[in-house]
């Protein structure tokens, strides 16, 4: 029989001996798109190349390797990236079009002893290509963007609407005096294509989406960040929008204000009362300048708002009201949307105000 002390050492020593490698926890490796991967992605046509980002996870310290393919599109990985067990690392591709229309690309993550892990996304899209046929209608949806553009040296506010007219129209932009009608492309009226059995749209041809449920995935519609720095912005737009029918009467109190560098209108206060009365005001640029009216106010087609002071027209505009689900807009809950283009209805400027609650 060993002595104790003996036994005690032969274990310590088995304890502190390296393992063989086959002992070791191969590491499992995920890897979702972000955005999803199954919204649509804009890339240039042979310009910039577009980062696409994921996020990598591994259950184990390693280090993840990137591959990519897809037909008619350019990629670049990064090169191979240590990633840390137990935590989310990103990793992006750099991509550029090389021919028109809608690719498909697979990126593969790859680590020493671990199975690689495929993402497609089936929709990335080439900036500039042609409208494909469309197979149905968005016709009655809009939807509003509110934020700010960045640039290098700071940021301004930044606003944008995009509304499905028609079957065949849409219009971006903040409409100055009432939704158009679109019977034509130009002045902000653009074509786009829809199609049902995918939720994928296409406006224009720098603006690609996909429906969701009562929202709209996009890319390429908001200004893009300088900051990230990126070519292409995705956003997903919720709150649809309802341009109010003819002789609608409000009662609420709505505001809005701007708190970084002044541009545009930066503030807006809007009281509206069912009898037709209402009180406006609303601060434009940094130059001082303020305008506050009383007065009466009238709703026509397509959400056109009339605002008069002493029997005179003193501004037009557009009146959206923002709702939780498509033609169901709640103004005091949720706000609305008000463009204000002067007493002649052109170059309209606004924003989303929030319901000022008592």
């Amino acid at each position: 029989m060993k002595p104790l002390l003996a036994v005690a050492g032969l274990v310590a020593a088995a304890a502190l001996a390296p393992q063989p490698a086959e002992a070791l926890q191969a590491p499992t490796l995920t890897a979702v798109a972000t955005p999803d991967a199954s919204y649509p992605q804009e890339v240039a046509l042979n310009g910039d190349s577009e980062d696409i980002e994921f996020v990598v996870t591994s259950t184990e310290a390693t280090t993840v390797t990137t591959t990519a393919t897809g037909a008619g599109l350019s990629v670049t990985p990064r090169a191979p990236q240590p990633v840390t067990a137990g935590r989310q690392e990103g990793f992006r591709v750099a991509v550029t079009a090389t021919t028109p229309g809608m690719h498909s690309l697979t990126v593969t993550f790859s680590a020493p002893g671990a199975t690689p892990v495929a993402v497609t996304l089936p929709y990335v899209f080439a900036e500039g290509s042609p409208l494909p046929p469309s197979g149905g209608s968005l016709a009655g949806r809009s939807y509003g963007w509110m934020g700010s553009q960045n640039y290098m040296e700071g940021s301004t506010r930044a606003t944008d609407l995009l509304s499905f007219v028609n079957d065949s129209y849409a219009y971006v932009g903040l409409p100055p005096a009432g939704l158009p009608t679109c019977k034509a492309a130009g002045k902000g009226c653009e074509p786009y294509s829809y199609d049902p059995a995918t939720g994928v749209v296409q406006v224009g041809d720098d603006i690609v989406g996909k429906v969701l449920g009562e929202a709209l995935a996009t890319d390429g519609w908001i200004v893009a960040d300088e900051q990230v720095p990126e070519q292409f912005a995705s956003y997903t737009a919720s709150d649809p929008l309802t341009f109010p029918d003819a002789g609608t009467r409000l009662s609420g109190r709505w505001h809005y204000r701007y708190h970084n560098y002044p541009v545009g209108i930066w503030a807006q206060s809007l009281t509206l009362r069912k009898d037709g009365s209402y009180d406006l005001y609303f601060q434009v640029e940094d130059r001082g300048e303020h305008h506050h009216y009383v007065g009466r106010y009238t709703v026509g087609r397509h959400g056109r708002i009339t605002f008069k002071a002493h029997g005179s027209v003193v501004e037009k505009g557009t009146l959206a009201l923002v709702g939780a689900r498509l033609g169901e807009p709640k103004p005091k809950k949720l706000g609305l949307w008000l463009v204000l283009s002067g007493v002649k209805g052109k170059h309209g400027d606004g924003n989303r105000l929030d319901p000022v609650r008592k």
